[in-house]
This record gives structure tokens, sequence and C-alpha cells, in this order.
């Protein structure tokens, strides 16, 4: 297998990783939304669920920052090496460093949807 056939798929499985992460956090969002408006006859509300609520916040806003960080970063990379070498084949380095806070984004936001649903789940499973 050709590392750039590695790249492909790890940038497909994180593009959907990505999207299906931000849905969750949306689905989460209405199940306690559902919950506030809805539990007069079933499973009660409790600030409790401030706690993944937020966490379920806090993931979107990673995700918004992980792509806010990402463009940002290589607009300007895009704009520093054109100005180098006028040319938009040449290969440059890119340090991996940068790329961290992208990185850090990213599997924030996976962490924080993961331990929102535990909590979630944890909740109206100790309800039922």
């Amino acid at each position: 297998m050709k590392i750039e056939q590695i790249r492909g798929i790890y940038e497909e499985a994180s593009g959907k990783l990505s999207d299906l992460t931000r849905q969750l956090c949306f689905s989460g969002i209405a199940v306690i939304w559902i919950l506030r408006t809805e539990s007069k006859n079933g499973i009660p509300f409790s600030r409790i669920l401030m706690v993944p609520l937020g966490l379920f916040v806090i993931s979107l806003l990673s995700d918004l920052l992980q792509y806010i960080y990402k463009t940002a970063l290589y607009d300007r990379l895009n704009i520093k090496h054109w100005r180098e070498h006028k040319n938009e084949s040449v290969d440059v380095r890119v340090s991996r460093v940068l790329n961290c806070p992208t990185n850090i984004f990213f599997w924030g936001k996976i962490i924080l949807t993961l331990v929102a649903y535990a909590f979630l789940v944890f909740y109206i499973s100790s309800r039922i």
C-alpha cells in the first residue's frame, strides 16, 4: 500500500468521523432539549444535564476551531510559499508541529462527545 493511499483512507475516515461527531452533538443537544420540554410523564429533567449539554457545545466549538485554525494555517502557508517560489508545483516542507492544534481540536471534540454521551446514557439509564 502506498503512503498516498494510507493518507487518503485517513482523510476519508477523519472527515466522516468529524461529520458523525457533529451530528451526534446536535442529536445529544436535541435529546436534552426534549427532556427539558417533555419530561412531565417520562424521564425527569435535571440541571445535571447541563454537564453533557456543555460538553456537546464545547465539542462543537472545538470542531469549529479545528477548521478555523487549519484554514488559517494553510492560507498563511500558501501565501508564504507562493511569495517565495512563485510556482504551485514546488515541493515544500511543512513542520508537523504546525498541525498539532488541528489534531488537539480533532481528538478533543471526539473525546468530549464520547464523555457527554456516557454521561447522558448513564443519566437516562439511572432514571428508567
